[in-house]
Formats: structure tokens, sequence, C-alpha cells
């Protein structure tokens, strides 16, 4: 992978967060800021969970 993954080449908990926002704008054609806002909103809620 390239410079945005850590040294096991995976996603760290942040750049999975902007590519689950990213694709709920690609697949749902909504603006960056509501796909922000309900992102954040299923951190709030715990629905991503930071296995390691």
């Amino acid at each position: 992978m390239g410079s945005n993954s850590n040294s096991a080449g995976t996603m760290t908990y942040e750049q999975h967060l902007d590519e689950v926002t990213t694709l709920i704008t690609e697949l749902y054609d909504m603006d960056d800021e509501t796909a922000i806002k309900i992102v954040m909103c299923a951190q709030a809620d715990e629905f991503f969970l930071c296995a390691r």
C-alpha cells in the first residue's frame, strides 16, 4: 500500500472513517458535510469498533 497505510499495510482507524465517509458520498450521491455527520453519529454510538 502507499503512504496512507501503517507499517503492517492496514488502514488506521481515522483512514477507515475517511474511507467510509467517501463511500457514503459516492454511493448515495450525498454531500461531504452530511456524510461526515452520519459517520460522526455512528462513531458516537460506537458503531465502529477499533479491533487491534
